[in-house]
């Protein structure tokens, strides 16, 4: 550690910088209640002093790592900001349901389960669950403006409020899968915090399948033109070719298609059900861009029309982090190097005999069967999340179900809410 502080001092001296070692904390992680006395190291000759916890990017260290001091503190953090916003509600008056919940699932509880992905076990303890509840219980109370009786169970399931323990083991499951596709995940034996990825991959095996994310690129140099504006005329140029592509999901499957009367291009591509539109999208334009480089097009103004904003948008940006964005740009600087291509939004069903014929054969493509194994292409970040919250939603259910209070309020109350019913409550004033 002594050569470590060494290279600090050295590349201040070298900037005319310096650090105060009395700001400069330093933690001994161990479950040594009694520690040997020790030779601290110095910093620019002053020496550091033992610290019993430290705060790094928001995340409390104490050291012996048991998350306690960092669960209770964000608690009472939470508390604090949420009887700031209780200003604005009473039982009577004030906003109603549906702009109370938001202001705790989208302010106060974000501000909990940061960095659940390291302390998510400290949950799993019926003491920091029954603080997690007493937090959510200040949310649904100010919400309905019930009787200060009315169990916090019954609360959470009237309001599709999933337990805050559950919540926090979500977010940390979507973080694993998150850190593992971008190639920061290591697992191991030692700490706890790691077997997270197991248990989801034993819950939800199909998350084992490769994650429609990569580390972040950058793109700086774009050879491609992208147009978000609608054209006044729909038709092709001198020394133009146009190519239409769309996206289809339906019942049966997702499809795309890719049509061009100027160059006779017809694709139809079958896409399983995973898949969502903007990948059916995305893979249509990819399609487009192989079908120009495979005819060999030179010194053509080549307009590709997409009625996918959304897709555009992602192109256009300065990062990616999709595998089937990358692919898609890489596609289309391949033909762009020989031609000048612009990628041309259109709006959807504006009675474009191109973009209609694009939608007919995407349609093809999604009510074709699909043979082989799937997903067939990386899983969307989207269905992801949705999986792991339908499985949280199945604990809290299970849960509801043998709690004692669904004994005493099954007769009054109906025994599943979906979404909609749920937000059609929360609209309703007080």
């Amino acid at each position: 550690m002594r050569s470590a502080f060494q290279i600090v001092e050295k590349w201040c001296n070298e900037h005319q910088l310096s650090v105060n070692p009395k700001k400069t904390e330093l933690i001994l992680f161990t479950n040594k209640r009694k520690l040997p006395k020790l030779q601290l190291p110095k910093l620019f000759n002053t020496e550091l002093t033992l610290s019993t916890q430290v705060k790094y990017l928001g995340i409390t260290l104490d050291s012996k790592l048991n998350w306690g001091i960092h669960v209770e503190d964000k608690i009472k953090k939470a508390c604090i900001t949420f009887y700031q916003c209780k200003r604005l509600v009473g039982k009577k008056w004030g906003l109603n349901p549906k702009i109370t919940l938001w202001l705790y699932t989208s302010v106060i509880r974000p501000s909990i389960t940061y960095g659940s992905v390291v302390w998510w076990p400290r949950t799993q303890l019926s003491t920091i669950k029954s603080k997690l509840q007493s937090l959510q219980r200040l949310a649904s109370v100010a919400a309905t403006g019930c009787m200060r009786t009315t169990p916090s169970a019954a609360l959470e399931f009237l309001l599709n409020l999933r337990p805050l323990d559950l919540v926090v083991q979500e977010e940390a499951k979507a973080a694993a899968l998150r850190l593992r596709a971008n190639g920061l995940w290591k697992q191991n034996t030692v700490t706890t915090h790691s077997r997270i990825l197991q248990d989801t991959l034993k819950e939800i095996p199909i998350l084992d399948a490769p994650m429609d994310r990569i580390p972040c690129h950058y793109v700086f140099d774009r050879d491609y033109n992208i147009q978000l504006t609608e054209e006044s005329k729909d038709s092709s140029g001198v020394n133009e070719v146009r190519i239409y592509t769309d996206g289809s999901k339906t019942s049966q499957g997702t499809g795309a298609g890719v049509f061009s009367n100027d160059l006779n291009i017809k694709i139809s591509t079958t896409l399983d059900k995973l898949n969502t539109i903007f990948q059916a999208e995305c893979i249509g334009i990819t399609k487009a861009a192989q079908a120009v480089a495979a005819r060999d097009v030179r010194d053509i103004n080549i307009k590709i029309v997409s009625d996918s904003a959304s897709v555009l948008q992602a192109l256009q940006n300065n990062t990616i982090t999709s595998v089937l964005i990358l692919e898609c740009h890489n596609a289309l600087q391949s033909i762009a190097r020989k031609n000048k291509v612009t990628l041309q939004w259109i709006k959807g069903h504006s009675n474009s005999l191109g973009n209609d014929a694009a939608d007919e054969l995407a349609k093809r493509g999604s009510a074709t069967k699909v043979y082989g194994p799937e997903p067939l292409l990386p899983i969307p970040s989207a269905q992801i999340k949705t999986w792991l919250r339908a499985k949280t939603e199945e604990i809290h259910l299970s849960e509801w179900i043998s709690s004692e209070t669904w004994v005493s309020v099954c007769l009054e109350v109906i025994s599943d809410f979906d979404n909609k019913t749920v937000s059609k409550k929360n609209a309703i004033g007080k």
